[in-house]
């Protein structure tokens, strides 16, 4: 495979081949095809140009999720290096708010988590 044949940077499911380009004169002609064969992102070529990308409502959550847990990475990478290595425990934590392992078992069974 070749340079060529790679777009720089990655879907969830993997790169955007040339296998998944589609002019914007065929979106225009066969839109309802292309949007029903969704099954990976596919990217718009104008002037043959990267125009745009086009991908599934469910694949678009999921970016949207992956971002979101990367920025929560971040943000815990940031407070722990700015905390200078002062850190409370778990179990200190919850001393301080007087939550009991109960209560923690007790929420997990009230709480839907998706």
């Amino acid at each position: 495979m070749t340079s060529a044949q790679v777009i720089k940077g990655s879907t969830r499911r993997g790169r955007i081949f040339q296998d998944d380009y589609i002019p914007i004169s065929d979106l225009q002609r066969e839109a309802p095809k292309v949007l029903k064969n969704l099954d990976k992102a596919k990217l718009i070529m104008k002037n043959n140009s990267p125009h745009a990308v086009i991908m599934s409502v469910s694949a678009y959550n999921e970016m949207l999720e992956d971002i979101e847990e990367l920025e929560l990475a971040i943000l815990a990478c940031k407070r722990f290096n700015e905390s200078n290595g002062k850190t409370t425990s778990h179990k200190d934590v919850m001393k301080k708010f007087g939550i009991t392992r109960d209560d923690i078992e007790a929420a997990k069974k009230e709480v839907v988590i998706e």
